[in-house]
C-alpha cells in the first residue's frame, strides 16, 4: 500500500516573518493576487510558485532566485528527514474550523496501482506549466493534497500527541487565516506513521496535475540519472495528507452556468418522471431545501431565464437514472449530484455532451450561489444549476471505483499554503 516518508525539507530561517512568504498554490492566484503577494516581500514563495520575468525564461529565473535563497540562508534544508503536522484555522460562513494535515513525502505509483487514487482528470497545459518549474527547481514547492480514511484512528492518536507540543510556527497571515506547525522527530513516532501509513489508500483531493508531473519528471529520471534508484528523490513527492473524517476538512458546492436552445417547457418535458420539480420563491429556501432532500437523494437547484420562479429539482430514485447514465455506472456514481446534472439534465434535458461541457463554452462555473443567480436573471445565461457540496466519503468511494468524478465537482476549502514546506527531488 502507501509508501508515507518523513522528507528532509527545505524551510525559511527561523528569523523570517513566515506570515509574508506564505501564498496559496499556483492554480488560484489571480494576476492582481500575485502582485499583492510578491509585494509583501522580496522572499515570498509566490516568486518561485508563480514565477515571472520581463525578459527571458521565467523557469530560470526562478532557478536563479532559489539558488540565492539557499545560497543567502533564505532557505534551510533540515538535518534529517522529518515528519511535519499543520493546523490550518480558517473562517467560512460565520464559523471557524480547523484542519489538521501531516506534510510527507509519498512514493509515486502510477494510477493503475490503485496505491493512489485520483477523482478528477487533468489537462495539458497546467501540466506542462508545473513539469517546466520543477525541472529548474528540482523540489517541489506546492504539497499535493491527499485524503486518508484511518478508520481505526491509529494515525490520528499520534498526530494528537504532537499538537499538544510547543508549536514550531504560530502565526496569523494577512488573509485572517491561523497557521500551526509542527515536527515529528522522535524515531519511535516516525516509525509508527510511516507503518500505519503503509495500510492506507491515498485519494487525490487536490494537486492532480502537480502529481502527474511528478510522475513524468520521475520518467524522466529515469532515463537520465545514470545508476537510478527506487530509493532516489524522484521516487516522492510533497504530500499534505488529512484524514476524510477530519471535521476541518470543508468542500464548497461549484454551480453550473449554462447556454442552451432548449426552452424550459421542453427541458420539463424530460425532467419530469425523473424528478420532483418543487418551484421556490427564494435562493435561501432553495438552498435549505437542497441541504434537506441531498440527505436521501440527489437535489439539484435550478434557475431558468424563462420563469421568475427557482426549482428544486431531487430524483424519484435510482432505477429513474439506471437509463440517463453510462453503462454499468456504480452506485456511488448514480447517488452523486454532479453526475446526474451532467447526464440527466446537462445531456438528456439540455441536449449538451460531455465535449460540449470540456470545450468550456456552453457550460461555466462558480461558487457563489448568488452570482449564479444573478448571471441569468441578468440575461448572460439562460440557466443555472446550484449545487449541494460533495462530500469527503464521496470523492472516496467514487475513486476506489476506478471512476472519476465530473469536471468541476469539488473544491476544497482552503487550499494547503505553498511555503510552509519544500520537497528537493533532484538527485545530487
Amino acid at each position: 500500500m502507501a509508501e508515507v516518508r518523513p522528507l528532509r525539507a527545505l524551510r525559511y530561517a527561523p528569523h523570517l516573518d513566515m506570515a509574508l512568504l506564505i501564498s496559496p498554490p499556483y492554480d488560484v492566484i489571480s494576476p492582481q493576487q500575485r502582485e499583492r503577494l510578491a509585494q509583501r516581500s522580496l522572499h515570498n514563495i509566490v516568486r518561485l510558485e508563480l514565477p515571472q520575468a520581463d525578459d527571458g525564461d521565467r523557469y530560470q529565473e526562478a532557478a536563479k532566485l532559489f539558488y540565492e535563497w539557499q545560497s543567502n540562508g533564505v532557505l534551510l534544508q533540515d538535518g534529517r528527514p522529518l515528519y511535519y503536522v499543520y493546523r490550518q484555522t480558517f473562517t467560512h460562513a460565520g464559523q471557524t474550523y480547523q484542519r489538521l494535515s501531516i506534510f510527507a513525502a509519498v512514493q509515486l505509483e502510477p494510477w493503475e496501482s490503485g496505491v493512489i487514487r485520483p477523482h478528477e482528470r487533468t489537462l495539458g497545459p497546467p501540466k506542462e506549466d508545473r513539469l517546466r518549474l520543477l525541472r529548474a527547481l528540482g523540489t517541489n514547492t506546492s504539497p499535493v493534497f491527499g485524503l486518508y480514511r484511518d478508520s481505526a484512528g491509529q494515525i490520528a492518536e499520534i498526530l494528537e500527541a504532537a499538537v499538544s507540543k510547543a508549536p514550531l510556527l504560530d502565526f496569523d497571515d494577512p488573509d485572517g487565516q491561523h497557521h500551526t506547525l509542527w515536527r515529528i522527530d522522535q524515531r519511535p513516532q516516525i516509525e509508527a506513521l510511516h507503518e500505519r501509513f503503509a495500510g492506507e489508500t491515498i485519494y487525490i483531493a487536490d494537486g492532480h496535475h502537480r502529481y502527474e508531473t511528478a510522475l513524468t519528471y520521475l520518467e524522466e529520471a529515469k532515463q537520465l540519472v545514470h545508476g537510478w534508484s527506487s530509493e532516489d528523490p524522484e521516487n516522492f513527492v510533497l504530500m499534505g495528507l488529512t484524514a476524510g473524517s477530519d471535521p476541518g476538512l470543508v468542500l464548497l458546492p461549484i454551480h453550473r452556468l449554462v447556454q442552451s436552445a432548449v426552452s424550459l417547457e421542453q427541458a420539463f418535458e424530460k425532467l419530469t418522471g425523473v424528478f420532483e420539480i418543487e418551484p421556490v420563491n427564494s435562493l435561501e429556501r432553495m438552498q435549505a431545501l437542497l441541504r434537506e432532500r441531498g440527505k436521501l437523494l440527489p437535489a439539484i437547484g435550478m434557475v431558468a431565464a424563462e420563469s421568475p420562479d427557482l426549482y428544486v429539482l431531487t430524483c424519484y430514485g435510482p432505477a429513474d437514472l439506471e437509463p440517463l447514465l453510462p453503462p454499468e455506472s456504480p452506485p456511488q456514481l448514480r447517488n452523486l449530484d454532479t453526475a446526474v446534472l451532467q447526464y440527466a439534465v446537462l445531456a438528456h434535458a439540455l441536449g449538451i455532451s460531455e465535449d460540449e461541457i470540456a470545450a468550456g463554452e456552453v457550460v461555466q462555473y462558480t461558487e457563489d450561489a448568488e452570482e449564479a443567480v444573478e448571471a441569468v436573471r441578468s440575461g448572460v445565461y439562460n440557466y443555472a444549476f446550484v449545487m449541494n457540496p460533495v462530500r469527503p466519503a464521496q470523492v472516496m468511494d467514487v475513486a476506489d471505483t476506478g471512476q472519476r468524478l465530473p469536471q468541476k465537482s469539488t473544491f476544497f476549502y482552503p487550499k494547503l499554503p505553498t511555503g510552509l514546506v519544500l520537497n528537493p527531488v533532484a538527485s545530487p
